[in-house]
């Protein structure tokens, strides 16, 4: 299923985002054309009853400058009006794997967005 979303990507390093503080800040993707499918896992023991399975969303976008640095920096991706967590990234050149995890504990509101 194709979708957008945005991307986050964290600074390599720490910022001042205001005079006197240095945080880390965000560098936004906007509307970044992606491909989203779900990746099923399942495990089981030796009795066939319990049998548990969970699915994790997989996100396949293409932006620039695809290396593994900016892979390790991918923080968030909001998707459907929600900022989610990345688990993990991976480059495949031109193209950007993510693996979602939770929903953020914080809003797309409250990230320090990097424009400089």
């Amino acid at each position: 299923m194709r979708t957008i979303i945005n991307v986050y990507i964290r600074t390599k390093k720490p910022v001042e985002t205001y005079p006197g503080v240095y945080e880390y800040a965000y560098i936004k993707k906007e509307k970044v054309r992606a491909t989203m499918s779900n990746l099923l896992v399942t495990l089981t023991d030796s009795s066939s009853v319990n049998l548990q399975s969970s699915s994790k969303t997989k996100m396949s976008y293409v932006i620039s400058n695809c290396n593994p640095d900016t892979a390790k920096r991918i923080s968030y991706i909001s998707y459907n009006g929600d900022l989610y967590e990345v688990s993990s990234s991976d480059p495949y050149p031109p193209r950007m794997s993510s693996v979602l995890g939770d929903i953020a504990k914080m809003k797309e509101e409250e990230l320090e967005i990097y424009t400089g």
